[in-house]
């Protein structure tokens, strides 16, 4: 649902596409199969993300924990309640 809604916003179409969008992919996804054996998401698949930013003179360093796994997790929110729990 979180992608439907940023394509949605992202390429400026009516919000009713959110569900059509949203169907079509649990569709997709529906008609997927694994190969024979194997789990497709075995757990979480841990990642960590290094980001260097550099904004004029100024170099702006960050880095977190990522779940590829979890296809319900919203980048934003995600980075944002991260920050929350900072320090200045």
């Amino acid at each position: 649902m979180v992608f439907a809604r940023r394509t949605v916003r992202d390429l400026k179409l009516p919000p009713t596409f959110i569900t059509q969008i949203s169907q079509s992919i649990q569709s997709q996804l529906n008609e997927f199969r694994a190969p024979e054996g194997q789990d497709m998401f075995p757990g979480e698949k841990m990642v960590l993300i290094k980001l260097d930013l550099r904004v004029n003179n100024t170099l702006i360093r960050d880095q977190f924990l990522w779940d590829l796994n979890n296809f319900e997790s919203d980048p934003e929110e995600n980075l944002m309640q991260g920050h929350e729990h900072r320090r200045p």
